[in-house]
Order: structure tokens, then sequence, then C-alpha cells
């Protein structure tokens, strides 16, 4: 019923936000309303707003059931005669959830319904229509303010998957670079020592043979076995000099130094995110490459799945591996192994690292990657 699933926050807090919704709505049927409304009428009352209380509870796993059933039981008290300053509260902040989820259909259709019973509402209690109109525009913007976090949270994720996409590209790129390197790296240096040990033999045999004969023959050739030496240790060293040049005009790999800015954009999102540098010392580019592809892709997995609240990215250093830590509070996994995760293992295992993931104990997903670091 939903494009983007249920939301990944934490059931706790809607059970406490239930619960307070309850108290309060008991409180006014029993003691505000009283007088108002007769004792039979306080009782439906009251269990029509243990209900609601109840479908609030499940506004995190099921928030298109539970804001429907929510704006039944309204229409039930409204039909009953029990007014309510607090009970049409929880209609509202359901309407924003479902908006922030809900394919176009099923979002339309909540704001005409939120919209009509608000409007009933108001005329069954002959309520003034001013009074009445500026509620319902509460109700179109609280609707309208989820349709944007949904937009928003939507275009972050195929900003990210675009990086993952480009930076898949770009390794695969340097995966064919490096062949063609290699090759031709052997190639220069099959060159560069077969000839160089061919004319080194060459003259050391002459050498050996003029040390009876001709000593200034043999002297000869072993300064020429000196220079061709000398000549192809300068060599050597320029070509291994050529293997760190960055080379085609790549953009340098982003790394650690970059985590900041990518936590920051999550956070645009209006989710929590908090990043713990404990590293001491500068990690290899290589490694650190990784540690940002590993955050980047478990980032896009908590607002692909959408409605986190709090995230952490802890970095760390034991014992010569560095430990990637990102936890959310989210409802834990949703089932399957993605890509993502595959190619998060697969950079890893290329370092000798391995990578842990799972739900955690006290409700939400862990990502561990640990990398070992070779300086």
């Amino acid at each position: 019923m939903t494009e983007d699933g249920p939301l990944r926050t934490t059931p706790g807090w809607d059970v406490v936000a239930a619960v307070v919704y309850l108290g309060l709505t008991q409180a006014e049927v029993w003691i505000f309303l009283e007088g108002e409304i007769t004792p039979d009428t306080q009782v439906a009352g009251s269990v029509l707003v243990t209900l609601m209380a109840v479908a609030l509870a499940f506004r995190s796993s099921r928030p298109v059931p539970a804001f429907f059933v929510h704006g039944i039981l309204i229409g039930a008290a409204t039909v009953l005669g029990i007014p309510g300053d607090v009970y049409p509260l929880g209609n509202l902040f359901l309407l924003a959830t479902v908006a922030s989820v809900a394919t176009p259909p099923i979002a339309w259709v909540s704001l005409a319904t939120g919209l009509v019973g608000v409007g009933s509402y108001f005329w069954r209690f002959g309520q003034p229509v001013i009074f009445a109109a500026f509620t319902m525009s509460l109700w179109a913007l609280a609707w309208a303010g989820g349709r944007a976090a949904r937009s928003r949270r939507r275009e972050l994720v195929l900003a990210h998957e675009r990086n993952l996409s480009v930076a898949s590209a770009e390794a695969r790129d340097a995966r064919l670079a490096l062949e063609v390197q290699r090759r031709d790296i052997g190639r220069e240096i099959h060159d560069l020592v077969g000839h160089t040990i061919n004319v080194m033999v060459v003259h050391a045999g002459a050498g050996r043979r003029g040390l009876d004969r001709d000593p200034d023959e043999a002297r000869r050739a072993l300064v020429t076995i000196e220079q061709v030496g000398r000549g192809a240790l300068e060599a050597l060293d320029g070509l291994l000099a050529s293997l760190s040049t960055t080379t085609n005009g790549r953009r340098p790999l982003q790394g650690i130094a970059d985590l900041g800015r990518l936590v920051d954009g999550v956070g645009t999102t209006g989710i929590e995110v908090s990043l713990d540098d404990g590293l001491e010392r500068p990690v290899p580019r290589v490694v650190g490459a990784t540690v940002y592809r590993v955050v980047q892709e478990a980032l896009t997995n908590t607002l692909k799945h959408a409605g986190a609240q709090h995230v952490e990215v802890e970095l760390v250093e034991r014992a010569g591996e560095v430990v990637v830590t990102v936890r959310d509070d989210g409802n834990g996994s949703t089932g399957g192994v993605g890509r993502g995760l595959d190619g998060m293992e697969e950079r890893v295992a290329a370092h000798g690292g391995v990578v842990d993931h799972g739900d955690r104990p006290d409700g939400g997903y862990r990502v561990t990657a640990t990398i070992p670091v070779r300086r």
C-alpha cells in the first residue's frame, strides 16, 4: 500500500506516544466532558479513544491502515456527538506520516479523507466556518510537509545511488587500466632487464677472458658493466615511480576526510547523523576510499528503507585494523541481502577484511566492517 514501505523508526517511541495520547484523551472524556455528554456516551468515547491510541501505536509499522482506522474511529466519535480537542490531533500526526511514505494515489486519498473528516467534525458540532477553514489548512500543511520530506529523502537516495554507480564504473575502469598498466610494465621490465642482463653477461665474459691476456680489455668491460647497471637502475627507478602517479586525469578517490560532507548531506533529510572519527593516524588512501564507500552504502540503505531518526557512524583502530560501524534506530532488516551489501563485502574482502551486519538487540540495524591496515 505504500511505495517506501514501513517506517524504520523505533516502535517503542510510537508506544510511548500512544500511551501519552491515551492518557490525554481519557482525561478529556472523563473530566472535561463530564456533564456535556451522557454517562453511556462517556463509556463509548472511552472505548473509541482507546482504540485510537492502539492505531497510533502502529504508526511506524502500518502507517496507512493506522491512519484510516483512526479516521473511522473519529467518524464514530463525531456521529455519537463526542467533541474533543485532543483526539483529532492523532489524525493530523498520522496524516503527515502517511504523506511521507505513501504512493501518490494513497497520499491523495488520505488528504481528501482527512479534509472531509475535519469538515464533517466542525459541521457536526456547529463550529464557525472560519475556524473550520483554518483547521483544514493545518491538515493540508501537515500533508504537504510529509510529501516534501518524502521527495527530499528520495532525491538523496537517488543521488547516493548515482554516486555508487559512478564509483562502480570508476572501479571497473581502474581495473581495466591496471591490467593495461601491468601489461605495459611487464613489457618494459622484460625489455629493460633482458637487454641489460644480456649486455652485462657479454661484457662479463669478455672481461673474464681478458684478465690474463689483456687487462685493459677486462677493465673496459667492467666499466661498461658498471655504466649499464647504473643506467638500468635509473630506468627501473623511473618505472617504479610511475606506479604512484595519478594517470588519465582521474579524480582522487573520496576518503575519510570527505565523510563530514557525506554525513551533512544525509542530515538535511531530518535524520540525525553523528560521526565519531576515532582514528589517531592517517590510513592509506585505498583504505580510506573503502571506508567512505562502506559508510555511504550503509547510509543509503538507511535512507532507502525510510524513517530512521538517529544514525551513528564510528571509526576506531584496534590492533592494526580499522573498524567502521554504522548503527541506526530503525526496525532492522527488511529481508534479503542487496547488491550494495555484496559490493561492500567485496571491497572490504579485497583488503583481507570482513563485514558483519544484522539487527541490533535493542532495535535498529548495524553494519560493521573490519579492514586490516598495512602502513
